[in-house]
């Protein structure tokens, strides 16, 4: 499947411009998920200006590229339970109550980085 065939959740927020994920952010990071089985998937890559320190990402980018793949995963998944379209009304809009990153090493800018998010619980 190439790009332009994916169903990214982002394109069906209209009027969002959030810096990691809205559509309508000129200078955000322009996120895209999508469902690959059970999971959502993301492919991003950084530029020059999101590293932290040379060659390295910013923890706050990373940061932002957790939230918004898991906010977007939690708003598709609703609209996927429900077996509708994310271009069918009524709009789901989520926000993140809490976030705990636990950074473990370096992330490189060098390569793309790909986030996987899975539905555990509902509640």
């Amino acid at each position: 499947m190439n790009s332009t065939d994916k169903k990214y959740f982002q394109n069906h927020m209209p009027e969002n411009v959030c810096f990691g994920c809205g559509i309508n952010n000129d200078q955000g990071l322009h996120i895209k998920s999508y469902w690959e089985g059970e999971e959502s998937v993301c492919h991003w890559q950084s530029e020059h200006h999101h590293h932290g320190w040379s060659d390295l990402m910013n923890g706050g980018i990373m940061a932002t590229l957790i939230d918004c793949h898991c906010m977007g995963t939690a708003m598709a998944y609703a609209y996927k339970e429900e077996g509708r379209g994310l271009d069918s009304m009524p709009e789901y809009r989520y926000a993140t109550g809490t976030l705990n990153v636990k950074y473990l090493k370096p992330t490189s800018n060098k390569h793309p980085v790909e986030l996987r998010a899975k539905v555990v619980e509902v509640k």
